[in-house]
């Protein structure tokens, strides 16, 4: 590794060290990570593809937008569109759930997923489908139900350093109006203030938080900024409409994305639009950012961008392209320490990027994801993802157990054991098929009958030996995990070939 690389690492993790820890010490205890919903975690995550567990969510459950958070236990809490919050052990056995007993579709269609938030004392916050906010025990025991002004919730709820919770719902009348509310809750249930915008539309966005107390909350063209006591203190209009959730980057710019493609930074003492940057033709995901200033994007159709925050220069993109086509990247990208991006597409591949953009793999078990990911203590990845049979939880693993990449493996005596997780199939032959490291650096053969396929994803184990005198895995046993966008091939220059 270079210098520079090692530099460059050094400052993300450093910068992402300097990211203020989050309340009762939960590593994600909120819709995008913490108040300032910058989406990025304070640890590395997965850098190579191991998933640890897989949880069936329920026979014909839909998880659509559903959004983990992680608490100080490790505990993973996930909605359903049946109106059902389900939380899960660190090892992926259920702990508890609660039906909220609300269910309905949201302005784009699609069923509402309840949306948790976990407070210090590890008091949970549900907000369901028609805009009521649970508040429950941390083992699941309700409290009370506060029945807020609006009928409808597509959003996320914001638990304060005081312990009040910030909720935005709105009122639906057809065929486009809608009454927005921000409400702050005390965790009596009672209300410590509530402002209302009649008729500016549905309101698709989470407060967020800053440092000083203000907020931030998005409804169509509108982002409204109040003080800490809910006064208001300024509006932006933007020229489309915004269906994110605003995001603080470093320096306390806001940062959004709009209908048009647009990702935009707002000046927060005036509510100015500092800069503007076309990289989609629509988008509704929140930006993520990192302490240092990495910003990062996902728009239709299928591409995911990364900008810099203080002056909007393009950095990288990526195209989420699935078979021959582009898919649709409708979640958020949450970030690791080093500034890596993990997301889902719609037709349910899930992606890991580097700081740079570059893949470093990807994995499709369903047929939907538009989940944002989330990230405990030791930097394990969980996202939901839709399959035929029901929704789903996944867990990736941020540290793979023994020799875990093939240049590794082969570096081992003949008869060694190896096990080998998540790993590209790029050949396919009589009696063996070819795997290789995600970053192109060495490749096997597995000596198996399996009946596996070019760009399925498998996990194997066995014995380092030789098969028609080249080097092999043999005596496998062959796990397939699902299918992969495979790594683009290394192009190299004729006199660079031995």
């Amino acid at each position: 590794m270079s210098r520079c690389v090692v530099s460059v690492l050094c400052a993300a993790l450093a910068a992402a060290q300097a990211l203020p820890a989050n309340a009762g010490g939960h590593p994600w205890p909120m819709y995008h990570r913490d108040l300032a919903r910058t989406g990025q975690a304070a640890v590395a995550g997965p850098r190579l593809l191991d998933l640890k567990w897989s949880a069936d969510l329920g026979p014909g459950t839909v998880a659509n937008y559903a959004s983990p958070v992680v608490d100080a236990q490790g505990r993973v809490y996930i909605g359903t569109a049946d109106g059902a919050l389900r939380v899960f052990n660190p090892d992926g056995t259920p702990a508890w759930s609660y039906n909220t007993g609300a269910v309905q579709s949201t302005f784009f269609g699609d069923q509402n997923t309840p949306s948790a938030a976990v407070a210090a004392d590890g008091s949970v916050y549900v907000l369901d489908a028609v805009g009521s906010l649970h508040r429950l025990t941390s083992s699941g025991a309700h409290v009370w139900t506060y029945d807020s002004p609006g009928t409808s919730a597509d959003s996320h709820p914001a638990v304060l350093p005081n312990g009040d919770v910030l909720i935005a719902v709105y009122e639906y009348f057809p065929p486009v109006g809608a009454n927005a509310h921000l409400v702050c809750v005390r965790p009596d249930g009672t209300v410590r203030w509530s402002r209302t915008h009649p008729g500016v539309g549905h309101v698709l966005s989470a407060p967020a938080v800053a440092p000083d107390g203000s907020v931030y909350v998005a409804a169509f063209q509108y982002l409204y900024k109040y003080d800490a006591a809910g006064n208001p203190v300024w509006t932006y209009v933007n020229p489309g409409h915004m269906y994110c959730t605003p995001a603080i980057a470093p320096g306390g710019r806001i940062l959004l994305t709009d209908q048009a493609g647009y990702m935009v930074a707002v000046d927060p003492l005036n509510g100015g639009e500092v800069w503007s940057s076309r990289f989609g033709v629509f988008s509704q995901a929140p930006v993520a950012v990192t302490a240092d200033g990495l910003a990062v994007g996902a728009a239709w159709p299928g591409v995911v961008a990364a900008l810099e925050a203080a002056s909007g220069n393009p950095l990288w993109q990526f195209q989420t392209v699935v078979d021959g086509s582009a898919r649709r990247a409708r979640s958020a990208a949450s970030l690791d320490a080093a500034g890596a991006a993990y997301f889902g597409v719609d037709n349910g591949m899930i992606f890991a990027l580097d700081r740079r953009g570059r893949m470093l793999w990807s994995l499709n078990v369903g047929t939907r994801t538009r989940s944002t990911p989330a990230f405990d203590a030791q930097g394990n990845l969980y996202i939901a993802t839709d399959t035929p049979s029901g929704a789903r939880l996944l867990c990736f693993s941020a540290v793979s157990p023994g020799v875990s990449t093939v240049g590794a493996a082969k570096a081992l005596a003949d008869g060694q054991p190896v096990s080998l997780p998540g790993k590209p199939v790029t050949f396919t032959g009589p009696g063996y098929f070819v795997i290789q490291d995600w970053d192109r650096a060495a490749a096997v053969r597995v000596v198996s009958g399996a009946q596996v396929a070019v760009g399925d994803v498998v996990n194997v184990s066995g014995l380092m030996g030789l098969h028609e005198m080249e080097r092999a895995v043999v005596q496998a046993e062959v796990q397939r995990l699902g299918r992969c966008v495979l790594p683009a091939p290394v192009h190299m220059a004729v006199r660079d070939l031995a």
